[in-house]
């Protein structure tokens, strides 16, 4: 799976708990079942795991997550997010009450085109590479606590806080924890994934995720968020700077225009 330049990252569960979101109907988009027989080796657009059973040591192996570059998110802008909102979430992970909050993390690129983790939860998250750090991850402050000021002065939250991890290609057993040590939610449970980067070695698979990717951050450059619909991308002409100025219900319109 890593070497298909189609897909960006894969998620799978490592615990029983984490095995539950495979179950949720809202997943099926990204959801992929094992598959007994072995693929051929040509790669198609499609994402299809090159599974064999019985080998524990096949990282296509069992069910999984996968990410491509022809499966886009809800918000192209955001990335693809997990969390307890249906309404905003790409993948399910719970509910608020299991201590998920709406948009506990999302997946995206970064300005340099780095795959990275971005924490947005209250109760934090933990990315572990290499099986270390399993114990640390970021906090941030309550949602009503991040968007009320003191004094009474409301300010919006402030994003740019949100912790960002990278999900280098090059680190080996990387894995995302988080409902862990949360005695305040009495019903939170420890989930836990393990995340693979696709990182094609060949030169011209390599070529072939490039061209990919650079396409996925053009359209991330010029996307409007539309409501916590799917992203609308417009061309960069003189008529788009029009849209500066229009409120699309209620919308905000953070591009940007080159004219």
């Amino acid at each position: 799976m890593k070497e298909n330049p189609n897909v960006i990252f894969t998620i799978k569960a490592t615990n029983l708990a984490a095995r539950q979101t495979y179950k949720f109907l809202h997943n099926s988009r990204f959801y992929v079942a094992p598959k007994i027989a072995l693929e051929t080796t040509n790669f198609s657009r499609e994402c299809t795991p090159l599974t064999s059973l019985g080998d524990e040591h096949n990282e296509d192996d069992g069910d999984q997550f996968c990410f491509t570059f022809d499966k886009r998110p809800r918000d192209i802008k955001q990335g693809y997010v997990f969390g307890s909102n249906p309404k905003t979430c790409d993948i399910l992970l719970g509910t608020p009450m299991e201590g998920i909050s709406g948009s506990h993390f999302r997946v995206t690129f970064d300005n340099q085109g780095t795959l990275v983790l971005i924490d947005s939860s209250t109760h934090g998250t933990a990315v572990s590479h290499d099986g270390q750090l399993f114990n640390e991850k970021r906090n941030n402050l309550p949602r009503r606590e991040r968007d009320e000021a003191l004094n009474g002065v409301v300010n919006k939250r402030d994003s740019s806080k949100d912790f960002t991890w990278i999900l280098s290609p090059e680190t080996n057993y990387k894995q995302i924890i988080l409902g862990n040590n949360l005695e305040k939610v009495p019903r939170a449970q420890m989930l836990q994934f393990s995340v693979e980067v696709t990182n094609p070695k060949t030169v011209s698979l390599r070529l072939q995720y490039v061209e990919l990717r650079n396409a996925y951050l053009q359209d991330m450059r010029t996307a409007i968020y539309y409501c916590g619909l799917n992203a609308i991308r417009v061309s960069e002409t003189p008529f788009a700077a029009l849209f500066s100025a229009l409120d699309l219900a209620s919308c905000r319109i953070d591009q940007k225009w080159r004219i």
